[in-house]
């Protein structure tokens, strides 16, 4: 399954932390974090590799293409959203 272009937050200072925690993962498994413009055109895809970590500002537009059906395992991450405080 597919998900839809979204936003985080609309605040600033808001960030969200991605950890993917497959213990492996092949490029044409696919489910990789898009990251798009205004346009909604590709910016850049991220692949969960195995540990690795991705932050990006909450009001950039993005979406998590769906998985291969020839993966044997389902995509596993953790999302962490943050606000990151203002200087005083």
């Amino acid at each position: 399954m597919e998900g839809y272009p979204h936003f985080d937050s609309k605040t600033p200072n808001n960030c969200t932390a991605i950890v993917y925690l497959n213990p492996a993962w092949k490029a044409e498994w696919a489910g990789e974090l898009v990251l798009l413009d205004e346009a909604k055109d590709v910016v850049q895809a991220v692949l969960p590799k195995p540990g690795r970590v991705v932050l990006i500002p909450g009001d950039v537009l993005h979406v998590a293409r769906g998985v291969s059906r020839h993966c044997p395992a389902i995509r596993v991450s953790l999302a962490f959203k943050s606000l990151i405080p203002s200087p005083a």
